[in-house]
């Protein structure tokens, strides 16, 4: 029985998997910083997250916590 990693490796190869690797690092990177800003400019937890799911639009996620966050409607 072959392992999981190493039949990943041989089908997608290792500058692909890198790759991926680095852009799920940005992802995480950003939403890390896009979750603290929410949750420090007053939104509960779960409203962030509820965004993230719904909305998924990176800059547009920002500008909605920032125009609602200065008290714009």
């Amino acid at each position: 029985m072959r392992s999981i990693w190493r039949t990943t490796t041989r089908v997608l190869g290792r500058d692909l998997l890198r790759d991926i690797g680095l852009v799920c690092l940005a992802d995480t990177i950003v939403g890390i910083s896009y979750g603290a800003i929410a949750v420090g400019s007053g939104f509960p937890i779960w409203a962030p997250m509820l965004l993230s799911v719904l909305v998924f639009a990176g800059a547009s996620q920002f500008m909605f916590v920032g125009i609602i966050a200065a008290g714009g409607s």
